[in-house]
């Protein structure tokens, strides 16, 4: 897609997707689908971080609403699936979160604020088990400790 040029397209048409996701947040809450179709969440995943992983290396860039919309649609998607992740999917879900957390931190304070706030369960019991959360809020906490510099349209 990146060579074709259209992985841009593609990144703004997945970010785009709530009524998708929501339908899926539905499905993979129930335990009906794992009978009916149990890889369909690996593939869902690897899609979304491979488009992810492209965006937070600036392979393809994309906008501040794209980046906020893709991870805030697809977030909760990823969340209701933590406790159902199979043992050979766990690295692609880890890898999702660290590339969720690297486009947050590109985003502005007060919507990496929100984001982070939803990141909150990917931590399970102890900091160990999650030590790119602790890294995503610790630079989120740097920069929301700066002081704002006033703009003056006389500095140049």
């Amino acid at each position: 897609m990146i060579e074709l040029r259209v992985a841009d397209v593609a990144v703004r048409e997945w970010s785009e997707q709530a009524g998708f996701t929501a339908d899926l947040q539905r499905a993979f809450g129930d335990d009906a689908w794992r009978n009916i179709v149990p890889g369909l969440p690996a593939v869902i995943f690897r899609c979304t971080c491979r488009l992810a992983n492209a965006v937070s290396a600036g392979t393809i860039l994309a906008s501040r609403q794209v980046r906020r919309k893709l991870v805030q649609d697809w977030l909760p998607v990823l969340l209701v699936c933590k406790d159902n992740v199979s043992p050979s999917n766990k690295s692609l879900h880890l890898e999702l979160e660290q590339t969720f957390l690297r486009i947050i931190s590109t985003l502005p304070m007060s919507d990496a604020q929100e984001l982070l706030q939803r990141c909150l369960s990917f931590s399970t019991r102890n900091v160990e088990d999650c030590p790119h959360l602790v890294t995503a809020f610790n630079t989120w906490f740097r920069r929301a400790a700066r002081p704002l510099k006033p703009y003056s349209l006389f500095d140049q």
